[in-house]
């Protein structure tokens, strides 16, 4: 059986997503899937991102995560994309928007915001 931890909207906080990956280490869980919005307001987008590709199993794509990439120019999107590397701005814009897998005899999906897109 895994034990899964469920983490969303990191927003480039290293210090809180390294918080809570040693309390998921404390606690033993063995899966962490990211549920979005790796980027986007705090000021370490490039650690946060390098910690997800090394510690989260699964990563779908939130709705700061896709503007970051390129989706949008918008003034608070520049200054994250700016201290990203072009593999990592198309590493997040290739995340998926959502996933689909099958617990206990169920389909769940999981979604950053809305399954619309």
């Amino acid at each position: 059986m895994i034990r899964l931890a469920i983490l969303a909207d990191l927003h480039a906080n290293l210090a809180a997503t390294q918080a809570v990956h040693a309390d998921l280490q404390r606690r033993g869980l063995s899966e962490i899937w990211v549920l979005g919005d790796l980027v986007g307001k705090g000021p370490r987008p490039r650690e946060v991102l390098e910690w997800t590709q090394a510690h989260a199993k699964r990563v779908i794509q939130g709705n700061w995560d896709a503007r970051v990439a390129g989706a949008t120019h918008r003034p608070q999107d520049l200054w994250p994309r700016s201290k990203l590397t072009p593999p990592q701005l198309e590493y997040l814009g290739s995340l998926p928007y959502g996933i689909e897998e099958q617990f206990g005899g169920a389909w769940w999906r999981f979604v950053h915001a809305s399954s619309k897109g």
